[in-house]
């Protein structure tokens, strides 16, 4: 048994074969470079608030140490339980006989005399010929071990150009007489001296990979005029987005019929047409997230794809980002004014205690299906999965109740509310902005907080804007809030209601 010391050991693989250590130093950056990382700790990037945050502890390593122009290899720091341990040897002597025998001893050859890599085999093998001749020390456990896995950046040798001789001279020396001879012609044209490129490509930590070739299933094939053009015989089929804008006249009634039904897949595109057909028939407008939750076999990539096929969507309004059957017009019936969308920006401060690292939306987290009811809108839960949710999905009773309502327009807004009056929709904007905020921030709504703003016009005009007005100092700072939102979202089509403030 040995007793582990406390003693806190920093290891460091070098990727080259250390046979000078002062040189070894050297290319890690010397003394300074080695404290920073016996200073700090792997991982301390990971502790503390975002705005007090410790350095990582980084080494880097040069290959050529005495090339000022030659780029660090960073190292990566990770953690480890490893136990470090000295083993003492008896000194060799240069010569060796046959294990076991009695034959005399005889030198060893020059390069085996002076080789000074060590495996741990030879190790192995010497402390079994050397039994109770050697003793062992445990130093300490190595909890942290830096390596280096990354390639160099490549680097331009100018050795061998007039320049660099010139800069070599002038500009690497500590002299300000020799500094003040560097005098190159700049002129164009002027001049015997070659510049020649950078002596680093990539001003970044990690190489870049300069693997120029051509893309597989590329034929070079003659064109219409004689001329040789690329041609990806293996690329994908292009595929045909309806991005509509919302005053089209007449809108598309079913796919191109230049797009063919075919997947690399087999199957797996025919059977998604399929299933968001299916889909389209009983809810003729869907989003993404509706469809990807509806149908856990489609993926993203296979939506996309196969949406080409079913239907086509607006760029903009009421109806934006969603997937319309063909042939069907939301703007000509009011029927289709439950299946309008909404959609919010949560601000920074919100997001910081929903799950998010940094306080904003994260894209990875959008279209997860850790819940395959992240588009229904309840009022008691929240998910960061997405940011647009369709008013009949909607099932918060305070909210759906306001969209049930009688006084609709007579002509749709095509560009901003729909078949709603403006007051409508920025009634149910602003509490469900407000639900959210209190939801990502862990609170619970109170219901009897939104009466005020239920009180406000289905529609607002400069004659009755004063009643979507509500001081702080009489309601309190977020019906305050809220009904400014509810002018500030009336207000949005441009149409001077009056007010200010």
């Amino acid at each position: 048994m040995y007793d582990i010391p406390s003693t806190r050991v920093v290891a460091v693989e070098h990727p080259c074969i250390v046979k000078n250590v002062k040189n070894g130093l050297k290319s890690l950056g010397g003394e300074a470079q080695l404290k920073h990382v016996l200073e700090h700790h792997v991982g301390d990037s990971k502790v503390g608030r975002k705005e007090n945050l410790l350095p990582e502890p980084v080494a880097g390593v040069v290959l050529r140490p005495d090339d000022p122009f030659a780029k660090k290899i960073p190292s990566v720091g990770i953690e480890t339980r490893n136990v470090l341990v000295k083993v003492t040897l008896p000194k060799a002597t240069g010569r060796k006989r046959k294990r076991g025998s009695q034959d005399p001893f005889r030198l060893l050859s020059n390069e085996a005399a002076n080789a000074t890599s060590v495996t741990s085999l030879d190790i192995l093998r010497k402390m079994h010929d050397n039994q109770r001749k050697y003793t062992i020390e445990v130093i300490g456990v190595v909890n942290e071990t830096h390596r280096f896995r990354t390639l160099p950046d490549f680097q331009l040798r100018g050795s061998d150009q007039p320049i660099m001789d010139v800069l070599r001279n002038n500009i690497l020396t500590p002299d300000y007489k020799t500094l003040r001879e560097f005098k190159p012609d700049l002129s164009p044209g002027g001049g015997s001296i070659a510049f020649p490129g950078p002596p680093s490509f990539a001003h970044i930590d990690i190489p870049y990979r300069y693997e120029y070739q051509q893309a597989p299933g590329v034929v070079v094939i003659p064109g219409d005029d004689g001329k040789l053009i690329a041609k990806n015989v293996h690329g994908p089929a292009r595929k045909v987005t309806w991005a509509l804008p919302p005053d089209l006249d007449e809108v598309p009634q079913g796919p191109p019929h230049h797009i063919p039904l075919t997947s690399p897949d087999g199957l797996l595109l025919p059977r998604a047409v399929r299933q968001l057909q299916e889909l389209l028939e009983k809810r003729p407008l869907i989003t993404k997230r509706v469809a990807l939750n509806t149908i856990p076999s489609i993926s993203d990539s296979i939506f996309k794809e196969a949406s080409q096929f079913v239907g086509y969507s607006f760029s903009a309004g009421p109806w934006r980002d969603t997937l319309i059957k063909y042939g069907v017009d939301p703007r000509k019936d009011p029927k289709y004014r439950t299946y309008q969308t909404l959609m919010f920006m949560i601000d920074k401060e919100s997001m910081k205690t929903s799950g998010s690292v940094y306080g904003h939306w994260l894209r990875p987290e959008r279209h997860q299906r850790d819940n395959p009811t992240s588009h229904i809108f309840d009022g008691k839960s929240i998910t960061t999965n997405g940011k647009i949710w369709q008013i009949c999905d909607v099932t918060d009773p305070l909210v759906q109740g306001i969209f049930q309502t009688d006084e609709i327009r007579v002509d749709c807004d095509i560009h901003r509310f729909g078949w709603f009056h403006n007051g409508t929709l920025a009634k149910a904007r602003a509490i469900m902005k407000d639900k959210m905020r209190l939801l990502f921030a862990g609170e619970v709504p109170l219901e009897e907080d939104y009466l005020p703003i239920l009180a406000c016009p289905d529609e607002l005009h400069h004659a009755n804007i004063h009643k979507a007005v509500m001081t702080e100092r009489q309601y309190g700072k977020r019906v305050a809030r809220m009904s400014t939102d509810v002018r500030a979202i009336a207000q949005a089509q441009g149409s001077h209601l009056g007010v200010k403030g």
